[in-house]
């Protein structure tokens, strides 16, 4: 349940799905403080009996609980904005067109998302994650094809987190018989939608370090990567982002164009 590879899901069957990945996570946290219980109610007789053997062990327990917890509480927090995620689109999704979930629940020090290794000035062992652990494809009532990635970059020292990017790449590829996109090839209209986005994204509760939108002349797809610095990057935030370029689309509609 931890790792969802390619999972096609009808956009009603996702909140339920949703919810038993909730329910393990649950059930992982009911496990881990029936294991640890004893362990602590050991370490505190221990420090009656003999004291400094007691808060060794007590210690020890309390360190791997922590830890345990904190994996618990960030699997927990990416099924939330999943969750969100979905929920705040939900209403404008296509209903017959499947919506396709990826997703990794792991920890970010988990086998294969080490990216970098090193040693400080001090000698100290650094470490580099990447942590990519959504991929959220849908399509919209009017055709539009939209996917969601988040990836986090974490850097730890000493053994705690010292820096943490979290990123979104979001990309959109309208229908191409209702929206015009080769009118945003042009410069105009370019300048225009990136000027509504940056005026988007600077209502968010925290305005992120990074942000680039570009058309993609290929595919035909509209890409946007947002990084957010020691900072979450909400759902919301995606909607509003998403909603800001379907706007803009509607109004740029060429005479050539209509509804699919």
């Amino acid at each position: 349940m931890k790792v969802v590879k390619h999972e096609k899901l009808r956009p009603d069957d996702v909140p339920p799905r949703l919810a038993e990945v909730e329910a393990s996570l649950r059930a992982d946290g009911r496990l881990a403080g029936m294991l640890f219980a004893p362990l602590f109610i050991v370490a505190a007789v221990g420090c009656v009996v003999a004291p400094p053997l007691g808060i060794f062990g007590g210690i020890i327990a309390g360190v791997f609980y922590w830890r345990k917890r904190d994996k618990l509480n960030r699997a927990r927090d990416k099924v939330a904005f999943a969750r969100e995620l979905h929920e705040r689109l939900e209403d404008e999704l296509h209903p017959r067109r499947a919506v396709v979930l990826d997703f990794d629940l792991r920890h970010y020090d988990e086998k294969g998302k080490q990216v970098w290794s090193g040693f400080s000035s001090a000698g100290n062992p650094k470490y580099r994650y990447s942590d990519k652990w959504l991929h959220y494809r849908a399509v919209l009532a009017d055709g539009t094809r939209l996917e969601v990635v988040r990836q986090a970059g974490v850097k730890v020292k000493k053994g705690n987190v010292v820096k943490e990017k979290r990123r979104l790449l979001l990309s959109l590829t309208p229908h191409p018989r209702r929206y015009a996109m080769e009118l945003l090839k042009e410069e105009r209209p370019n300048r225009r939608l990136r000027a509504r986005l940056q005026a988007a994204v600077g209502a968010f509760h925290n305005d992120p370090e990074e942000f680039h939108a570009r058309v993609d002349g290929g595919g035909g797809s509209l890409r946007i990567k947002a990084t957010q610095e020691d900072a979450p990057i909400l759902a919301a935030e995606v909607v509003t982002i998403v909603e800001e370029v379907v706007r803009f689309l509607q109004e740029l509609r060429g005479p050539g164009a209509r509804a699919a």
